[in-house]
């Protein structure tokens, strides 16, 4: 009798959770944007951070300009234009807003495939985004990949509302959507593709016309962009630091994105037991075509990337396939939820996942740059006749904050503190650096120590290296012969 109370309670539970789709999103976006937002302060912003924080700072009507010498479209620097205006600087408030598109995009994925597939596959789907270590990094990293996750989930929701019920105001939507993402980076073109292709072969609802309208829409919108995306396309690549794909690095990324641990051999195994329960199924339905465009939008994403950046503009690099995650996840978590050995199967699957993924999960969000202590020393050494020479001009975030402010005159401001940006002597012909008693050289990137020490030895001599552990920032001290 207790054994029949016990499961008719599971089941009552389960039920409960399954009629509450807004409330189970509520707590999951909640519960995503504290957990995410309480790692956001444990390590210093990095270089991309800083630019980008930095130009956004920019009048609105200039922040377009950036990416007319920069290879990213400037999508996030609008957005980060109004967040940092209200909410400040600081890293807690950059990259809060990453937090927040990252919870959205959490709660709105459980909503979605909870609709169109069924619960067992929400509750996998989003326990492989919450225990997946790129997502949780991306979404305490103020860039564009957290807002690129939300837009994806977005477009997917809007492009199935097309595959069922075409209706002029969802190809206008998705097309501003679409319109968004790629205007906020270049590899959202994949997914684009991906969509197009599926309603090229997909003949019912008069698909392709309805997404050729909406290409249309994207079109209009970003043609004032068009040229921009022209010249990048026609140079080819050329003088972009992204290497070129190969097999090794390709194992690499997938291996990442399912947490470089055991965790991804435990996902493929249970993968494959689902497509055999799916497989053994005699009630098994035929697939659902939102799985197939998924399928493209995930795992084509990756192939058409990898063949791209092969042969034209490398764009294969691990962040930019984050936009290919969520296709994957709702692949891998539809067949898993099929497993069904005993009655509580699914149980004891959820908790298998949850107990490996977040065993796995890496919440270290170090970026391997640590600016701030770079910066502290230099402050330590400084004093009114002394030179400052950075490779990273930006880094005087963590310096002198209000001087990261003056966006229209860094450079000169800089100067008047007696710090210079340079990666080489060259930069600093026009500079009378022998008024200096010391130089210290804030150094990031590999080069620049060899570039400037020969150059300053001939009237100084170098009496401190200061390096960081597992970081790739020194500080040099010379002092004047």
């Amino acid at each position: 009798m207790n054994n029949i109370k016990q499961i008719s309670m599971y089941d009552k539970i389960i039920k409960n959770i399954q009629e509450k789709d807004w409330l189970v999103a509520l707590i999951l976006f909640i519960g995503w944007f504290v957990f995410c937002l309480s790692y956001s302060s444990t390590s210093p912003l990095w270089y991309d951070e800083l630019f980008s924080l930095f130009w956004s700072q920019l009048k609105y009507e200039d922040v377009k300009s950036v990416s007319y010498w920069d290879v990213a479209p400037p999508g996030y620097h609008y957005i980060m234009h109004f967040w940092a205006k209200y909410l400040g600087i600081s890293p807690l408030a950059a990259r809060s807003l990453s937090c927040l598109a990252s919870a959205l995009a959490c709660s709105l994925l459980y909503v979605f495939v909870k609709r169109r597939f069924n619960f067992k596959t929400a509750i996998v789907v989003t326990v492989l985004f919450v225990t997946n270590t790129p997502v949780f990094f991306y979404a305490n990293e103020a860039r564009c990949y957290s807002i690129l996750l939300l837009l994806t989930i977005i477009s997917g929701m809007l492009f199935v509302k097309l595959i069922y019920k075409p209706h002029i105001i969802w190809v206008i939507v998705i097309g501003i959507v679409n319109y968004y993402m790629f205007y906020s980076h270049f590899s959202s073109v994949f997914l684009i593709i991906s969509q197009f292709i599926f309603a090229l072969f997909y003949f019912k609802n008069n698909l392709l016309n309805w997404y050729l309208f909406s290409c249309g829409v994207l079109c209009y919108f970003l043609f004032p962009f068009l040229p921009r995306v022209i010249d990048l396309t026609m140079s080819n690549g050329q003088n972009h630091w992204v290497p070129k794909p190969t097999w090794e690095i390709l194992k690499q990324y997938m291996s990442g994105f399912f947490n470089n641990s055991y965790f991804g051999w435990l996902i493929l195994i249970m993968l494959l037991i689902g497509i055999y329960s799916h497989l053994k199924n005699k009630e098994r339905k035929k697939l659902k075509p939102e799985l197939i465009y998924f399928l493209l939008s995930g795992i084509g994403f990756i192939l058409m990337s990898y063949v791209e950046s092969l042969y034209k503009a490398p764009l294969f690099l691990n962040r930019y396939l984050l936009i290919a995650v969520i296709g994957v996840f709702i692949v891998f978590a539809y067949f898993i939820a099929q497993i069904n050995f005993f009655k509580h199967s699914f149980v004891v699957i959820t908790i298998i996942l949850l107990v490996f993924g977040f065993s796995s999960l890496d919440k270290k969000i170090y970026k391997g740059m640590d600016l701030q202590r770079q910066m502290k020393v230099v402050k330590e050494h400084k004093t009114p006749s002394t030179g400052v020479i950075t490779d990273i001009d930006l880094a005087v975030y963590y310096y002198d904050i209000d001087l990261f402010k003056h966006v229209y005159d860094l450079k000169n401001t800089l100067k008047e503190k007696n710090m210079f940006q340079a990666y080489d002597t060259t930069s600093l012909v026009d500079v009378d650096l022998t008024k200096y008693d010391k130089i210290i050289l804030a150094a990031t990137w590999p080069n620049t120590p060899g570039n400037f020490h020969n150059w300053l030895s001939k009237k100084y001599t170098k009496t401190e290296e200061i390096s960081f552990e597992n970081d790739g920032c020194k500080v040099f001290v010379y002092i004047k012969k």
